[in-house]
């Protein structure tokens, strides 16, 4: 048995809020775990849901504690993940050591400034005499070659991959801060409240960067850039860099998950559909299902019965389009962690759209794991009555109504048109443009057999 602390974000700085007990370190996620949160923290947040809570399905208390038969599921929001895993079992030399040991370890050790406003206290970094790793600034082009040093200091700050929601993934990542003069920096304690530098995902090519991986980044910065365009809410392109160094290009994303508010850093509470649900990673869903039970979860939250600020349509509306985006851009990774949710003081929404790339081009061949069951057959889709089923299937605890949701559609699809040539003056490559599978030259087409033109 070990109890590990877990810190939350909160009036400018990190606060112990709770203990995590693992009751077998040595089986790791599939272990009992037990959530307690610490007194003062409790009295002061008590019933609380929103970003002061480790979970919407943990509120605040000040006595008693929550079980769960395995590790609570916003633990894997915040684990390393993806390239991430990998980097941190083989910096950890855990390469040997089974899954579960290596579960234990990484979240431990690894889970030190994922994105969100939650940490494992015991995985700070710290030297030998108890002080902070100093700072290092590097040149962009320092990270972009990946420089020995840079590498280095970012193995010792945790900074690989970082862990997280939408920064875990296979794509290898950094978690960095861009200062006004464009010097790279890693903040691995997050603790200066009045340090506004920017706050910067970068990603590189999936895989084994060849040069349809390289290809598929690239249409990932142009599809911020046109969602923009047409009035999505998604990525800043404004603050958004494509890089390119020899050939290879790296991504560099302004995270959203943190802002500046009066001149100091607010770090916002993230979490998961995957988490939501409390259902395992890779999970495979319907949309229907989903929907009917964030609604259900999202109604009652203390958040929603004290403020009023959750709309169910207006959510259904947003959720529809969204996977209608998905389908049309051939962003087939459509999991759990893609799709999240920011939780302030009494508030929570959709994340901006992120992880929004041309995956069906991808050579290990991703597929969608939330569908819309029978609406969906052989990569055809039924709007109208994927509207129809939403109605009938949450009329009669949210009182949704599927005319909003084919209107919504169809102002979108407007924007649609023409769909080529608008993602190649953003910057889209031709690869991408003209892959077979995504069919980017039938989009109007598809859109007046789909009806909504």
């Amino acid at each position: 048995m070990d109890t590990l602390t877990i810190q939350i974000w909160g009036r400018g700085q990190w606060e112990d809020a709770c203990f995590l007990t693992i009751a077998n370190p040595i089986v790791g996620s599939s272990g009992a775990s037990e959530l307690e949160y610490l007194t003062n923290y409790g009295i002061e947040h008590h019933g609380l849901s929103d970003k002061r809570a480790c979970s919407i399905n943990c509120p605040v208390m000040f006595s008693g504690s929550y079980s769960r038969a395995t590790w609570f599921t916003f633990i894997d929001d915040i684990m390393p993940a993806g390239a991430a895993r990998r980097f941190w079992i083989q910096n950890l030399g855990l390469s040997r050591e089974p899954i579960g040991v290596q579960d234990y370890y990484l979240l431990k050790k690894g889970t030190i400034a994922p994105i969100g406003n939650l940490r494992i206290k015991e995985a700070i970094p710290l030297l030998d005499s108890g002080e902070k790793i100093p700072i290092n600034y590097f040149d962009i082009e320092e990270v972009l070659k990946k420089s020995s040093d840079f590498l280095s200091h970012a193995n010792e700050l945790g900074a690989v991959g970082g862990g997280a929601t939408g920064a875990g993934g296979e794509a290898p990542k950094f978690l960095v801060r861009l200062t006004a003069n464009n010097k790279v920096w890693i903040d691995a304690y997050q603790d200066d409240s009045t340090n506004i530098d920017q706050h910067y995902l970068v990603k590189f090519a999936r895989n084994n960067g060849s040069d349809l991986d390289k290809d598929i980044l690239r249409a990932e910065y142009g599809y911020y850039r046109f969602l923009n365009s047409i009035g999505i809410k998604t990525i800043n392109s404004e603050k958004m860099m494509l890089h390119e160094t020899n050939g290879t290009p790296s991504l560099w994303l302004p995270r959203f998950d943190v802002s500046i508010v009066d001149g100091e850093v607010v770090h916002h509470g993230m979490e998961s559909v995957y988490s939501l649900l409390e259902v395992a990673p890779g999970t495979h869903l319907g949309h229907l299902g989903v929907m009917k039970k964030l609604i259900t979860i999202f109604s009652s939250a203390d958040m929603v019965e004290e403020y009023g600020s959750f709309n169910a349509q207006e959510f259904v509306n947003e959720w529809v389009k969204r996977d209608f985006l998905n389908v049309v851009l051939g962003n087939s990774d459509n999991h759990g962690r893609n799709t999240s949710f920011l939780k302030s003081e009494g508030k929570i929404e959709m994340c901006p759209i992120y992880d929004c790339a041309p995956m069906k081009a991808d050579p290990e061949g991703i597929i969608r794991l939330i569908k819309w069951e029978n609406l969906e057959v052989g990569g055809d889709y039924d709007w109208y009555m994927i509207a129809a089923s939403c109605e009938n299937f949450l009329q009669e605890i949210a009182g949704v109504k599927a005319a909003p949701i084919i209107e919504n559609l169809h102002d979108v699809a407007l924007k649609l048109t023409d769909i080529r040539k608008k993602l190649k003056v953003e910057g889209v490559p031709e690869s991408i443009l003209d892959f077979p599978s995504i069919g980017f030259k039938f989009v109007d087409q598809k859109l007046n057999t789909w009806g909504l033109l």
